[in-house]
């Protein structure tokens, strides 16, 4: 049923005959037909609207070349396409939800750092995969409790995010807020909606574009090391520029050469760049001893996160306390193989 008209006689009472109702009917099915199309036109115009202003937004997505540029962009666009006052953008980092981008507006409701998948609202999203309204803010209970306690003091009331999809994959959330009570209409989740697909494209390029930028970068420096070891013949000179360069590439706080030193007993420091001058100057590992030792006994590489609080590896005393005193935390041991010969291990320090 579209809807219905009717006529009224002030004056006198009437009854209408079967050809006068004959006659309304005809009119009232092609009023019907009329506000369909209408409507069909109405809604037809929307979505031309919905798609210009997509298109737009995904121009200036894509002018935009770098991560930071995309997800500043993305939430600038947000709050200005529908009107509101503040927008952020969180995403998946294994099992937590960080922030990524925000306005300066949304600092105060978007407190956390991270949040875990599920918890406060923008975890919601995230585990659900569907859009999540909230219209008072102040006394939602399962709002993160430094965000909802920025709400009452700023003013905030409306919540609405959306997840951001990948390849049918939820990689993060998009969201906004206001400072009034505000229902968002289906037409306005959805506009947000299609705004967080066009935006994990944008994000997804950026990232493989870093990466190749990247990829580039260490293929670069790999080159000019290989040049630069065919450049001498100076084996400590040679070793001091792999554990330059090591640090770049690697993006780790120090690299050291652990070569056998027959005259120590024992693996030592050949090179190093950033360590310590008391664990160059008196650290000797045995074979099999710290994760040095143990890349040189199994011929492959080895990794710890902690090795203060790794029980797989273990120390000699005075070893134990010289790592406990000067060593990084977190090592790569990466042993030097030439023609099936050992020479020494690759160190690097994080």
């Amino acid at each position: 049923m579209a809807g219905a008209f009717y006529l009224v006689w002030w004056r006198e009472r009437r009854r209408l005959s079967e050809r006068e109702l004959g006659l309304l009917e005809s009119v009232a099915a092609q009023a019907t037909g009329l506000l369909r199309n209408i409507r069909l036109f109405e809604q037809a115009e929307r979505e031309r609207r919905r798609l210009d202003v997509l298109y737009e937004v995904s121009r200036r997505l894509a002018a935009a070349r770098d991560g930071k540029s995309v997800l500043a962009r993305l939430v600038d666009e947000a709050m200005n396409l529908l009107g509101v006052e503040a927008a952020g953008i969180r995403l998946l980092e294994g099992d937590d939800l960080v922030v990524a981008a925000r306005t300066l507006s949304a600092a105060p409701v978007m407190v956390a750092p991270r949040i875990k998948v599920g918890e406060s609202l923008s975890g919601r999203v995230v585990a659900t995969g569907e859009p999540v309204l909230v219209t008072n803010l102040p006394a939602d209970e399962t709002f993160h409790p430094d965000d909802r306690q920025g709400a009452r003091e700023h003013g905030f009331q409306t919540f609405l995010g959306v997840p951001l999809r990948l390849h049918d994959k939820v990689i993060g959330e998009l969201n906004v807020y206001t400072k009034r009570h505000r229902e968002f209409a289906p037409d306005e989740i959805s506009l947000l909606s299609a705004l967080a697909d066009q935006a994990a494209l944008a994000i997804h390029k950026a990232r493989l574009l870093a990466d190749a930028q990247a990829r580039e970068r260490e293929a670069t420096q790999l080159h000019e090391v290989t040049s630069l070891l065919a450049s001498s013949l100076d084996a400590d000179w040679i070793l001091d520029q792999i554990c330059a360069r090591a640090v770049e590439l690697l993006h780790c706080d120090a690299f050291g050469v652990h070569m056998p030193d027959p005259a120590r007993g024992g693996l030592t420091l050949r090179r190093e760049i950033n360590l310590p001058a008391e664990l160059k100057d008196n650290l000797v590992l045995k074979p099999g001893e710290g994760l040095v030792g143990r890349a040189m006994e199994s011929r492959k590489p080895a990794w710890t996160r902690d090795c203060l609080s790794d029980p797989s590896l273990s120390y000699a005393q005075g070893v134990d306390d010289l790592i406990r005193r000067q060593s990084p935390r977190a090592y790569l041991a990466v042993p030097i193989i030439v023609r099936g010969e050992i020479l020494g291990v690759l160190m690097s320090y994080f």
